[in-house]
Order: structure tokens, then sequence, then C-alpha cells
């Protein structure tokens, strides 16, 4: 199966077999290094799964997911607009709480004397808002099931 476009693919194969017999799942491609160590290649032959069954009837349901490499260092693949909603939703909140944590102690910095520990704080909360941003949009972009 040569997939024409990127998305999710049920390849479905029905059969019967009259001896045992053995089926491989693997993939061709030109780039091994995309698929990781998961996969063993043999030349431009992946091998995915290996199994062996025996005589009787059959059906085999396979999910395909196919995905374009990108060709630029700067591609950034973008959640379908519902999950886009919920991300800039969240994000936004999630910058007013910081803008709103640093402004707080910018200007008590200015009336009085902010201790470090303070500073530190707003450091961690950036931080960790930073890391919860990126988790976000790897849940609205990857794995959400929310899509139009």
């Amino acid at each position: 199966m040569l997939p024409e476009s990127q998305g999710v693919f049920n390849m479905t194969m029905s059969f019967q077999s009259d001896e045992a017999f053995d089926y491989t799942i693997g993939v061709y491609s030109r780039n091994p290094d995309f698929y990781g160590k998961s996969v063993k290649f043999s030349g431009d032959f992946g091998t995915i799964y290996t199994h062996s069954g025996p005589p009787g009837n059959w059906t085999i349901i396979i999910l395909l997911t196919s995905q374009r490499q990108s060709r630029s260092i700067f591609h950034i693949e973008l959640p379908t607009p519902v999950n886009a909603v919920l991300f800039l939703a969240a994000t936004g909140f999630i910058s007013y709480f910081n803008i709103f944590i640093v402004c707080d102690t910018y200007f008590k910095n200015k009336k009085e004397s902010v201790s470090n520990k303070r500073w530190l704080v707003c450091g961690i909360v950036m931080v960790i808002s930073a890391f919860a941003i990126y988790q976000l949009y790897s849940f609205t972009t990857f794995t959400s099931s929310w899509s139009v």
C-alpha cells in the first residue's frame, strides 16, 4: 500500500489458508533513520512485525498512519481548528497569569525590596508554564481526537 497523502488508513485483509503461514508487516523507506531503532532495516525494507499462523480463516486489520517528513528545519505542525481554540485559550490564561506575577513582583520591587526567593519562584513558574504550554501543544496537535 502506498498512501497518496497524510492520514490514518485502515487496511483489512481476509483470507483462508489451507497451510500454516508466515507474514511480515514492514515499510519501504529511503530514510531508515526516520523510524528509529524499533524497526529493523535490511536495505530499504524495515521489518515492523512478523507472525506465524495456523491454517484457517483469517482477518488481519492494520491501522496505518502516513506522515510526510518535513524538509524544513522550522516546520511547525498546527492543531486542528477546534484544538487550536483550546490551545490558544489555555495559553492565553497561562500567559496572563505569568504577566501578572512578573508585573506584581516588579512593582513591589519598586516600592520595597523583594527577596531573591520571590524572583526565583517567578523564574520557576515561567519554566513550568513553558513546559505546560509545550505539553498542551503536543496534546492538541498530535494526540487529541477532537478534530473537525
